[in-house]
């Protein structure tokens, strides 16, 4: 869904420009899809001048 380096989406998170991600396992995390589109289109909205 997004198209930027995994070091540019965990920077993201750091500044909390993106919602944080849960643990499934001790090796992987996984994100609310609804919190994920939500900030696409913050992400959107504020490209656009809205």
């Amino acid at each position: 869904m997004l198209r930027c380096s995994r070091a540019t989406l965990y920077r993201e998170i750091k500044d909390g420009l993106f919602p944080r991600p849960f643990k499934l396992t001790r090796n992987k995390n996984a994100w609310r899809r609804d919190d994920v589109k939500k900030a696409i289109e913050q992400r959107r909205m504020a490209t656009n001048g809205q």
